[in-house]
């Protein structure tokens, strides 16, 4: 990050595309070890009105549908026995928290699997803080986010996705607090299909995605207007092909080259993006699924990149 071409501790971040991963990252055990008191708590719940119903007051209700999932894990100090059972107990100091990891995803649903129209409304949250050698590492990711589906008629369809999202990093240690981040997200992307004898699907999309990190000095921040294009072909649920591109245009204004960049962009950069993508799966009568890929993206001022893989699954 700050040009003297030495590798250090705090200049490596998560890649957006595989091929630019030239590293891992391990955690190593040390031989301290702290006695701690572990909680762990994992709860679902499902909803689902039955069909029909004796008033229109019932039939609205029956329309109505909810999935919820909670999972927590925790684990404290011994020396602060206070409340360690309960997962919902919060009154822990940080010095006393060794391990905190709690995810929670809520979905409600208007008419659910309706071929005319469809409503979701999406909470999930993930917050996650450990303690390491150099000190506590926090991370949080909060999704708000609104689904709206709407057939046109046939073969035509509608959908909007609204989504509104938080993204938070932040370590305890002075090595690494360059690479701390507090990014608020909104985003627009309306679609359009077209879906042709049911084995055919076209898809035109457009997206509007603004960040800005809300941690000084710099305030980094981030607008991006994409248009994608996507093509299935399905065909007896033994072979399929998707075809994808998109045009990416962001503007990014902050310093070059940070965590706080490739957080946002995601491996993409400033000016004008080209993402391209095939792939095809292929099911055997013997249980053997192939599938081959092929990505590529150009980024302005960068040459291009292109990745093929491909796999071979096997059922028994």
């Amino acid at each position: 990050f700050n040009g003297d071409s030495i590798q250090q501790i705090n200049e490596f971040t998560t890649e957006g595309f595989p091929e630019m991963r030239n590293f891992t990252r391990i955690n190593i055990l040390s031989n301290q070890f702290v006695p701690t008191l572990n909680t762990s708590f994992n709860q679902s719940l499902r909803w689902q009105g039955k069909s029909g119903g004796k008033n229109s007051f019932q039939v609205f209700l029956n329309k109505i549908s909810s999935q919820s999932s909670f999972r927590f894990e925790r684990k404290i100090k011994e020396n602060t026995a206070k409340g360690f059972w309960n997962p919902f107990y919060s009154d822990v100091p940080d010095s006393s928290l060794v391990t905190f990891n709690q995810n929670f995803r809520h979905t409600f649903f208007f008419k659910r699997g309706d071929p005319i129209f469809e409503l979701q409304w999406t909470v999930n949250t993930n917050n996650a803080r450990n303690i390491l050698v150099t000190g506590y590492e926090r991370r949080r990711n909060d999704v708000f986010g609104f689904m709206g589906r709407y057939n046109i008629g046939i073969p035509f369809m509608l959908m909007l996705n609204l989504n509104r999202a938080y993204k938070y990093s932040d370590s305890e240690s002075a090595a690494f607090k360059l690479n701390n981040f507090s990014i608020r997200i909104g985003e627009i992307k309306p679609e359009f299909l077209w879906i042709i004898d049911g084995d055919y699907r076209l898809s035109v999309s457009y997206r509007y995605l603004l960040q800005q990190n809300r941690i000084a000095p710099h305030f980094e921040r981030s607008k991006s207007n994409d248009l994608g294009m996507k093509f299935d072909f399905n065909r007896d649920a033994k072979s399929s092909l998707r075809i994808a591109a998109t045009m990416s245009l962001i503007k990014y204004d902050g310093i070059r080259n940070s965590a706080v960049e490739f957080a946002m962009l995601e491996g993409l950069k400033n000016g004008r993006n080209y993402l391209w993508s095939i792939n095809y799966d292929l099911t055997l009568k013997n249980n053997v699924q192939l599938n081959f890929g092929y990505d590529g993206r150009k980024s302005e001022g960068a040459d291009a990149v292109h990745t093929g893989r491909a796999s071979v699954k096997a059922y028994f």
